[in-house]
């Protein structure tokens, strides 16, 4: 089972007792990157590909250190829509009580 089949079914489970998930997957972001895969592991074994010892891969800021960027811009977002969202109950709650009064 890939690891997305894993997440949808740990997020099903997780959604019957109220919990919700989310998903950063790198995948694409990383391939889009000329230095997402600067060793011979990052690479189909049938590409003929020339690899260099570049310590600029590792010395500089690069993939792994965009998976903290957008990490961050993701708990970002999260806590916006958890604050809308405990506004917006709120409001349905004194909407509710106004009726009964």
């Amino acid at each position: 089972m890939t690891q997305v089949e894993e997440f949808r079914k740990a997020e099903r489970e997780g959604k019957k007792r109220g919990l919700r998930y989310r998903l950063l997957d790198t995948t694409q972001a990383m391939l889009l990157r000329p230095d997402g895969h600067p060793s011979r592991y990052g690479h189909w074994a049938h590409e003929n590909v020339t690899l260099y010892n570049d310590c600029v891969h590792w010395c500089l800021p690069g993939p792994i250190d965009i998976w903290s960027d957008l990490l961050l811009e993701m708990l970002k977002r999260e806590g916006v829509r958890s604050h809308e969202e405990k506004l917006q109950y709120s409001r349905d709650r004194n909407c509710k009580s106004d009726r009964l009064y």
